[in-house]
């Protein structure tokens, strides 16, 4: 259930409770009070439930898959949940900043201070590369607007 449905249905719970269906006005507080209460103990359980799930998946081991040295580096494929939340939403930031090859993002660290986060399309140049390429474009434009200018 939503919480917006759980809201509505203890104000419907609360419209039901007309004086007239009640001896006294404290009667009807009472009833009030109790349904408040209910409203109150439901959420609890919800959010008791959300705190186990989510503390299952942060106790969740780390799992290396595979482990692949190609090209003067080692590839690590590693497993876990709370991995696999990360990258859902990187993916998602990926596309929603009209990502083509990549997409960066900052972390703060206790240890190291700020890291950058970088997820690249696999196949995908790196940022480094990238500049790389455009260091010597820029380079060749220079070099053609110099004999054009001579």
């Amino acid at each position: 259930m939503t919480e917006l449905e759980r809201r509505n249905q203890i104000v419907d719970r609360l419209l039901e409770m007309k004086p007239e269906n009640f001896n006294g006005r404290d009667e009807r507080r009472i009833a009030i009070g109790l349904a408040i209460d209910d409203f109150r103990r439901e959420t609890l359980r919800d959010a008791q439930s959300e705190i186990a799930r989510l503390k299952a998946i942060l106790d969740g081991d780390v799992e290396c898959k595979k482990m692949v040295f190609e090209k003067g580096h080692w590839d690590l494929f590693l497993s876990h949940p709370v991995m696999a939340v990360v990258v859902a939403e990187a993916v998602d930031m990926f596309a929603q900043a009209g990502g083509i090859n990549y997409v960066s993002f900052r972390v703060m660290t206790k240890s190291s201070g700020p890291m950058e986060l970088i997820i690249q399309r696999a196949l995908g140049k790196t940022p480094a590369e990238l500049n790389a390429e455009l260091r010597a474009e820029n380079e060749k434009l220079k070099a053609a607007v110099a004999m054009l200018t001579e």
